[in-house]
């Protein structure tokens, strides 16, 4: 009986009012936070992008280095081994 009473009180006073209050703030705030995680997502994948096009551009490079040098010189390729 005293639950019940203390539910209607509250339910009818402005404590839960002023409750639901922050609830909107919060609403907002991880709004803004899903589209500042969707943001830092976008940049890293981007970066990671970047620096894989990069490494694989190298590598093709070195790549073709070592074919090339085993086409025309015969040698072994022992730095060029090293490398990758």
């Amino acid at each position: 009986m005293m639950m019940q009473m203390f539910a209607a009180y509250t339910a009818n006073s402005s404590v839960s009012h002023s409750a639901q209050m922050p609830q909107k703030s919060m609403h907002h705030a991880s709004s803004l936070f899903s589209i500042l995680d969707a943001v830092l997502a976008a940049s890293i994948f981007i970066i990671a992008f970047i620096f894989v096009h990069i490494v694989e551009v190298r590598l093709s490079v070195l790549l073709l280095m070592v074919a090339l040098r085993m086409i025309y010189w015969k040698k072994p390729m022992t730095r060029e081994c090293a490398l990758l």
